[in-house]
């Protein structure tokens, strides 16, 4: 795994969040990290930053990647709406993914025929980075 670059709030600026292509999102009370964010951007870079422990106003980064602003996530992933270009992935327990129109289908082959959102919870930064290797 590359090393991810953890973000507070100073840093955060609407080039930070140009070209993402995977952005995942553990609601307050989710398995793992609670509040957790993390985020690859088209160059392959992962940014990292947490809206419950770090000082991150989810208000300002709605601002700054207006995607996450369209997205309503349902309880346990059921019936969850991402805006177009983007495409929901459950990781289960209170995390979400939506992976963007441009890596979906490549992600989803590299995926296979997964159906446990635990799994997927566990692979998907993974299979990011094999996308971005090969790219």
């Amino acid at each position: 795994m590359r090393e991810t670059i953890k973000l507070c709030s100073a840093d955060l600026n609407e080039t930070v969040f140009k070209n993402v292509m995977f952005l995942s999102l553990a609601e307050d009370g989710a398995m793992g990290e609670p509040g957790e964010v993390c985020f690859y951007v088209r160059s392959g870079e992962a940014y990292h930053f947490n809206y419950i422990w770090g000082d991150v106003d989810m208000r300002k980064v709605e601002k700054l990647f207006p995607p996450l602003s369209e997205c309503v996530f349902g309880m346990f992933g059921l019936d969850s709406e991402v805006p177009q270009g983007w495409n929901y992935v459950n990781l289960g327990m209170g995390n979400h993914l939506i992976v963007n129109d441009a890596v979906y289908g490549r992600f989803m082959e590299l995926l296979g025929a997964v159906e446990e959102s635990s799994v997927v919870y566990g692979k998907w930064r993974g299979l990011a980075e094999q996308i971005f290797a090969i790219n």
